[in-house]
């Protein structure tokens, strides 16, 4: 078979650099995905504002609140003392849920809990906490005896009251821990309290350290938020099962143009008419699996 070297040598060089841009053309591989998911109606607190006359310490260990609140349009969280003849200690639990079934199968990379300011009456400030009780505490619709400490515990992130606002999101990055309390395959339940709550450190008179934050009932653009960042494991699609053999098409094309390159720049009488035409097919082959897999890439196949 007779190749003419003008007419290869013609289309030769454009060919290369087009392979070679093409080459370099990123493929979009388990690409991540951020999504946001809003607390339930079942959201809320159990609180201890209404038992009369008992010490911190009291209060404070009960195994169940007196007060469920998971209907109202915001949760208090925190500790305060009232009364002078007659005192009460108020210790406030609060509770999120979200539905992150969808996220089977996916790996977080991270997530923030956010939420809405309504009121701030902290004299001594604290660090809001994330807890785990999963998967039996808190439960569904809340209980008074949610409010026991002995159901939660660990650390999934925290936010100083310092810089807590009411005219907008207050956002909790979840630690690692945080992140494992997230359910991938049900409903994510967290359990938010002070950490001087979590300490057993005894809230003073005219001392008030809590908040309130909006719930669910408030409605769009108040309600908590957990906004999640994740991967899903490659798929079997055909842009995954080719794109590790990239290198490889690129070699291919690079060889074949080597080939023929010097094929074409050899003398006559040392031409090998059956090399240059390798050299063609190694190149016009590796070539349209690189346009192929670009094409495959553009088109998210």
């Amino acid at each position: 078979m007779k190749l003419k070297s003008k007419s290869v040598r013609a289309i030769l060089f454009p060919a290369l650099i087009l392979l070679m841009m093409l080459a370099a053309f990123p493929v979009k591989v388990n690409a991540s995905t951020t999504v946001t998911f809003y607390s339930t109606a079942s959201d809320g607190f159990v609180t201890t504002d209404d038992i009369a006359n008992m010490t911190y310490a009291y209060i404070w260990a009960l195994s169940s609140g007196d007060y469920v609140g998971n209907a109202s349009t915001s949760f208090s969280l925190g500790q305060i003392v009232q009364g002078e003849e007659t005192i009460y200690y108020g210790i406030s639990r609060a509770f999120l849920y979200f539905d992150t079934s969808e996220l089977s199968g996916a790996t977080i990379q991270s997530a923030t809990l956010s939420l809405y300011g309504r009121v701030d009456d902290t004299t001594v400030d604290f660090n809001i906490t994330i807890q785990d009780g999963q998967p039996n505490y808190p439960h569904d619709p809340l209980q008074l005896g949610d409010y026991a400490k002995g159901n939660y515990s660990g650390n999934g992130g925290q936010f100083d009251t310092t810089g807590f606002t009411t005219s907008g999101y207050n956002s909790i990055i979840l630690n690692d821990a945080g992140i494992s309390y997230i359910n991938k395959k049900g409903t994510t339940k967290l359990c938010l309290r002070s950490d001087r709550d979590i300490a057993g450190t005894e809230v003073m008179l005219d001392n008030p350290e809590y908040v309130l934050t909006w719930s669910n009932e408030k409605g769009e653009g108040y309600k908590p938020k957990l906004t999640i960042t994740y991967t899903l494991p490659p798929s079997t699609t055909m842009i995954n099962i080719l794109a590790p053999f990239l290198p490889l098409f690129a070699i291919g094309a690079a060889v074949g143009f080597i080939g023929l390159f010097f094929s074409i720049a050899a003398p006559e009488e040392l031409r090998s008419e059956q090399f240059m035409f390798v050299s063609l097919i190694t190149f016009i082959s590796c070539g349209v699996c690189l346009v192929l897999l670009v094409v495959l890439n553009a088109m998210g196949v």
